[in-house]
């Protein structure tokens, strides 16, 4: 399904890069992660027994575009953290761990872009959490195997703001 739809009941998939309108939230998704050397283009899915499966992780050009496309977001989701969501002074504290240890800090600019041109009230990623603007709130979510952090439930609330859930007394963070 590369252009998204319902997979069952309640349940989007918004595609490799697409939008879809979930109780009045626009929500925005570019699915893959960054690779300079694979941005131009995918290979065809008719290659796919004949290509490195890979090949079919990193989203391209045209994804990015397609996501700018569709409109603003109220939450966009991506695998890859945006560039600057992590202060300079923390990068050290990444130092060694996997895909973090860039020149320049964590992230890519292709996922900044979107939240800047977007702005979005969140940004759901993988692995830490952070702010990214006064405005938007970085989520990033651990791997299952990471338990309780590798989940968040949200809601809308009666204002139409986004609320996240948390188990300890159901405390609500509002975005």
């Amino acid at each position: 399904m590369p252009d998204g739809g319902m997979v069952a009941s309640r349940c989007h998939y918004v595609g490799r890069a697409g939008r879809v309108e979930i109780s009045g939230l626009r929500v925005a998704g570019l699915s893959g992660v960054f690779s300079p050397a694979h941005l131009r283009e995918r290979p065809p899915v008719r290659l796919i027994a004949s290509v490195k499966k890979k090949l079919y992780t990193y989203f391209t050009e045209d994804d990015v575009t397609r996501v700018l496309d569709a409109g603003p977001a109220d939450v966009l989701l991506v695998h890859d953290w945006p560039s600057g969501v992590v202060a300079a002074a923390d990068h050290p504290a990444l130092t060694g761990r996997r895909r973090y240890s860039m020149p320049d800090g964590p992230g890519n600019g292709h996922a900044r872009i979107l939240v800047d041109l977007l702005a979005p009230r969140l940004v759901l990623a993988g692995h830490y959490r952070s702010w990214v603007t006064p405005t938007t709130r970085f989520v990033a979510l651990g791997h299952v195997d990471t338990g309780r952090d590798a989940f968040a439930v949200f809601r809308v609330g009666s204002d139409g703001g986004i609320q996240e859930v948390a188990e300890e007394g159901l405390t609500v963070k509002k975005y």
